[in-house]
C-alpha cells in the first residue's frame, strides 16, 4: 500500500462521511417541514433524545423553531463536525468546490446553528479570497477554523 493509496481512501471516506450525514439531516428536515414528522435518528440509536426543537428562539420569544440534527445530539455538534470533515475535504480537493461542499454547507446552514451559521460565513470568505491571496494564507485561515470547530 503506497501513500497515494491511503491519501484517495481518506478522500473517499470522508466525501462519504459528508453525502451520508446530509442525506440524514436533508431526510430530518423533509420529514419535519413537510409532513409533521419528528424523526429522531439518535434516539433509536442511543436512547437518547436530540436537542432539535428550540434553542435560541426559545430566549427571543419566536417559540417553536425546529432545528435538525442529523444523527447528532444537537445542531451544534452536527455544525462542528460536519465543518471539519469539510475543511479537510477542501484542502484535499485544492480549495475547488463540488456538489459535496455545497451540499455540507446547504446542510451546515439548515441547523440554524450560531457557530455553523459563523463558520460557513468563514469558510465562504476563505475560499473567495484563495483567488487573491497565496496558497500560504488560504492554508493558514483553515487551519484555524479547524482549530475553532475542534475546540468549540
Amino acid at each position: 500500500i503506497n501513500e497515494s493509496d491511503i491519501e484517495d481512501e481518506v478522500k473517499t471516506a470522508i466525501k462519504w462521511a459528508l453525502l451520508l450525514h446530509s442525506m440524514f439531516l436533508f431526510i430530518q428536515f423533509v420529514a419535519m417541514i413537510g409532513f409533521g414528522v419528528q424523526l429522531d435518528y439518535l434516539y433509536h440509536i442511543t436512547g437518547e433524545e436530540s436537542r432539535v426543537i428550540g434553542g435560541a428562539s426559545d430566549n427571543i420569544g419566536v417559540g417553536f423553531m425546529f432545528r435538525p440534527s442529523g444523527l447528532h445530539n444537537e445542531p451544534g455538534t452536527y455544525s462542528s463536525i460536519i465543518l471539519c470533515l469539510l475543511v479537510v475535504y477542501l484542502l484535499f480537493r485544492d480549495y475547488t468546490i463540488d456538489y459535496v461542499a455545497v451540499l455540507s454547507i446547504i446542510s451546515v446552514l439548515m441547523t440554524f446553528s450560531s457557530q455553523g451559521v459563523l463558520s460557513v460565513m468563514v469558510v465562504i470568505f476563505v475560499l473567495s479570497i484563495y483567488n487573491f491571496r497565496s496558497r500560504l494564507y488560504v492554508m493558514f485561515y483553515f487551519r484555524y477554523l479547524l482549530l475553532l470547530d475542534i475546540l468549540y
